[in-house]
């Protein structure tokens, strides 16, 4: 054999044991990237509830780094039929056009899940929240649409890490923009709920009600759209109940 030849023939051999020829159905052993080959599933709306046509602010704001008598916190109750993963959260806001832009911009936003209390009546605010998201920026701020002459904005975000709901248990959802100043930003009132919420008052250090009326909010994950239930635990009479923490 040939000096040349031998040369061909043992480069040919060098490449066949780097690159292995693949045959019939071998060639699919070969790695994909995931980026390429799988697409994100998109995500389901678990859990809605639609801004009201009426309008209406539901304050849930607060005034950093320090805190100030006119801050306000709400609550709203969700629960599902099966236990869903929440992995965002959508909701709509508004600046309270009576207060001037007192509180300038929101800055952070803090969001909070709570067990129920027993009865279901409010959020467990004894024992803290169950999951806890703080949010620099403003949450993707963009304007939306203007209800009853009032501008307001939607935002958006991907939780961290997955709240995991268990089916047949009531949660509370609390949204609380951080301000700069005098805080005046709140939850667009919303439908569909079962027409409670739970809020602090202002200026009475920690004391409690719950209030007629829905927020706006909707919650999204992998799973089957509008996996909402509607089972209310609260009764009609209910509908302003005052409760102190203390």
């Amino acid at each position: 054999m040939s000096y040349r030849l031998l040369r061909y023939a043992t480069a040919l051999a060098v490449s066949l044991m780097v690159f292995p020829v693949l045959s019939g159905n071998a060639a699919h052993a070969l790695p994909r990237s995931n980026n390429a080959q799988r697409a994100e599933a998109p995500l389901a709306v678990l859990y809605s509830q639609p801004v009201s046509a009426a309008g209406g602010i539901i304050l849930s704001s607060k005034r950093v780094p320090d805190g100030s008598a006119a801050d306000q916190y709400a609550w709203d109750g969700f629960r599902f039929s099966a236990s869903q993963t929440i992995t965002g959260i959508r909701w709509r806001g508004v600046y309270d056009p009576t207060r001037l832009g007192s509180g300038g911009k929101v800055s952070a936003f803090v969001v909070d899940i709570y067990a129920s209390s027993a009865g279901g009546l409010q959020p467990d605010i004894g024992r803290g929240p169950l999951a806890r998201y703080e949010i620099d920026g403003n949450a993707g701020e963009t304007a939306a649409g203007v209800v009853a002459g009032t501008q307001t904005y939607d935002y958006e975000v991907t939780l961290p890490e997955p709240f995991q709901a268990a089916a047949q248990t009531k949660y509370w959802l609390q949204i609380e923009a951080c301000q700069p100043g005098s805080p005046d930003w709140g939850l667009a009132a919303g439908t569909g709920g079962d027409g409670v919420y739970f809020r602090r008052i202002p200026g009475q250090g920690e004391n409690y009600q719950l209030v007629s009326g829905d927020i706006t909010f909707a919650l999204l994950g992998p799973g089957v759209s509008n996996a909402r239930v509607y089972l209310p635990l609260v009764s009609a009479n209910a509908s302003v109940v005052g409760i102190s923490d203390r």
